[in-house]
């Protein structure tokens, strides 16, 4: 799995002398900061200090690094520090501001942005922390004043379309991001920056071959920076190059052997390619690297649980561990691990760890009730997986169906007798709908309906069977009652608006869907049929906008961006369409590629 970061990584490691300069213990410290070893970089920047106690450089680098901590207290003291010394450099200032809006402080991180701009004009980092907590405090309209008015003061200045494109990019405005960049890199073809950013945002949106182009500019301005062979390697991971992403990233190791996630790429092609040896050895060369990074730990401990080698997928997990006990995807591991090793006692432990740390999380629950039955104690599996149970959202969910199974299984003892008895009307329904026997299925809904007469979730399946058999009428009668009996009901509302629009009750269907997104804000499916319905009354501009909310919701859904595609072909804007057909055919949509060749090529 690949890792893209968007800061410098620096150079190789330089070895300590008694006579290290304080400078000397700054780039050390950028070094270990770069690789997330905080810690250490505390520690050099704080030799710095000891050497010359007015380095204002330590303070504000010494104050990042309790930034990337979270120890916002000591972040703010070191930027006082650094503005009491000089106060007329822009960054402490600059720093503060961030140090206010990690705290959720926008207004006042705000004006240290603009105190930074006023002694730097120059600055754009502090235009594009202050565009960002603009758009926090919720006032797009200032950020995009902030942006433009940069540009209206700095025509020619690339920099100034890169906080534009920013502000776009925050917005999810991806065609005007795109041209943002391009006027930048256009200003100045050999403005590094300029395509670097561009090369990155192509990567991240999906434009692989695009990133690739301007990775290979990139190395041909730069072929000594190791940062540049990196990013190419991450695009042609996208596009399965792993060839190219083994020839890139030993560049990058040759030019820095710090580079912690070129192994970590490596690791990773390696594992792809079931090369285990190779996997592992670079694993562990990225964790000398960076000793307390999870990633690779992880991703080492994935390679031996593939191969069925638990005992040492444990080991390695224990070491990431022993340094910080509470992360979580090492904790699920280790604990599947364990369950794997027969070891009941340490699993149980580990999900109950699990679940002190995230006691909303309803599979934690489930999967430490699996352990506990295994381990004979049915009791409290029991307990555990009617608390998971409770906690599905989505009653329609592969887990809930699962707990239901398990629990009706396992713990009929616990359930009364009116309970027992509507379970086994609805496993009886169920084979009747294998069975496509429809309508019978339904008279099982009736008699628990009689039963249980305030369950939304019997009334919307009984209303899903009415609707295969093209009911309608009566499937709405059912989703009606459901979302009586449970407003926040997505599915009955999606269903609903789907009966609607079979009947062509174009309006009530917008209504219902409208209901499912209030229920589910990011319930993506409800948009995207929204959309559909708005084009059947060819209101392309409401199409379009709920489209682009489905794919802002759901950044994979694939038919989203296809949809899209069809919309803007349909209303004659030709390179909107074809955008989103490239968009879609990223993810393997065939009828995107059909598009793109009889369309746009």
């Amino acid at each position: 799995m690949k890792r893209i970061f968007f800061w410098i990584i620096m150079g190789s490691s330089l070895f300590m002398f008694s006579q290290t300069t304080k400078e000397e213990f700054i780039q050390l410290g950028l070094k270990q900061y770069n690789n997330k070893n905080y810690d250490v970089a505390i520690a050099l920047y704080e030799k710095a200090l000891a050497l010359d106690s007015s380095y204002y450089t330590a303070y504000i680098n010494r104050g990042n690094a309790y930034l990337e901590k979270q120890d916002y207290n000591k972040a703010l003291a070191d930027a006082n520090k650094a503005i009491l010394l000089n106060s007329t450099n822009a960054v402490p200032y600059n720093n503060r501001g961030l140090v206010y809006k990690f705290q959720g402080k926008y207004e006042e991180a705000i004006l240290e942005y603009n105190k930074a701009i006023s002694l730097n004009k120059n600055y754009y980092e502090a235009y594009v922390n202050k565009v960002r907590a603009q758009l926090e405090t919720k006032k797009p309209e200032d950020a995009k004043i902030t942006a433009d008015n940069l540009k209206k003061e700095f025509p020619q200045v690339p920099d100034s379309y890169i906080v534009s494109f920013i502000y776009y990019a925050l917005i999810k405005d991806t065609q005007n991001a795109l041209k943002e960049l391009d006027i930048a890199v256009n200003l100045n073809l050999k403005d590094e920056t300029a395509l670097d950013h561009r090369a990155r945002y192509k990567d991240e949106i999906g434009d692989d071959k695009g990133a690739v182009d301007d990775y290979n500019k990139l190395i041909y301005l730069n072929p000594g920076l190791a940062k540049y062979y990196y990013g190419r390697s991450s695009a042609n991971y996208d596009l399965k190059n792993y060839e190219a992403v083994i020839d890139d990233c030993k560049r990058v190791v040759t030019i820095d052997d710090n580079f912690y996630t070129a192994y970590t790429m490596l690791g990773d092609v390696y594992d792809t390619y079931g090369d285990k040896d190779k996997a592992i050895a670079n694993y562990e060369k990225a964790i000398t690297i960076a000793p307390t990074r999870e990633y690779a730990y992880n991703e080492l401990g994935k390679v031996y649980y593939a191969e069925g080698d638990y005992k040492n997928a444990v080991m390695v997990f224990n070491r990431i561990l022993e340094k910080n006990p509470n992360i979580v995807t090492s904790l699920e591991y280790r604990a599947d691990c364990n369950f794997k090793l027969l070891d009941y006692s340490k699993s149980i432990e580990d999900f109950s760890k699990l679940i002190s740390l995230n006691p909303d999380k309803f599979q934690h629950f489930m999967n430490k009730a699996n352990v506990e039955l295994a381990a004979g104690k049915k009791t409290d599996a029991c307990t555990n997986m009617k608390i998971g149970s409770k906690m599905v959202k989505k009653k329609l969910s592969e887990e809930y169906s699962y707990a239901h199974t398990f629990l009706f299984k396992n713990c009929r003892e616990t359930f009364s007798a009116k309970t027992l008895k509507v379970n086994d009307l609805y496993d009886q329904a169920y084979e009747l709908y294998v069975g496509e026997k429809k309508d019978l299925a339904i008279k099982k809904y009736d008699e628990m309906i009689k039963i249980v007469p305030d369950s939304a979730y019997l009334y919307y399946n009984r209303g899903k069977f009415k609707r295969e058999l093209d009911q309608h009428e009566e499937a709405i009668l059912d989703y009606k009652k459901a979302v009586q009996l449970d407003k926040k009901n997505v599915e009955s509302w999606t269903a609903m608006a789907i009966s609607y629009t079979y009947l062509r009750l174009y309006d009530n269907a917008i209504n219902s869907y409208l209901e499912a997104i209030k229920a589910d804000s990011s319930f993506a499916l409800a948009y995207h049929n929204l959309a559909q319905v708005y084009r059947q009354e060819n209101k392309n501009d409401k199409a379009i906008q709920y489209l682009e909310l489905a794919v802002q919701k759901d950044p994979n859904y694939v038919v989203a961006y296809f949809s899209l595609g069809e919309v803007y072909a349909e209303i004659g804007n030709k390179e909107k369409a074809c955008y989103n057909f490239k968009r879609a055919e990223a993810f393997g949509e065939p009828r995107a590629r059909i598009k793109l060749l009889s369309e746009c090529e």
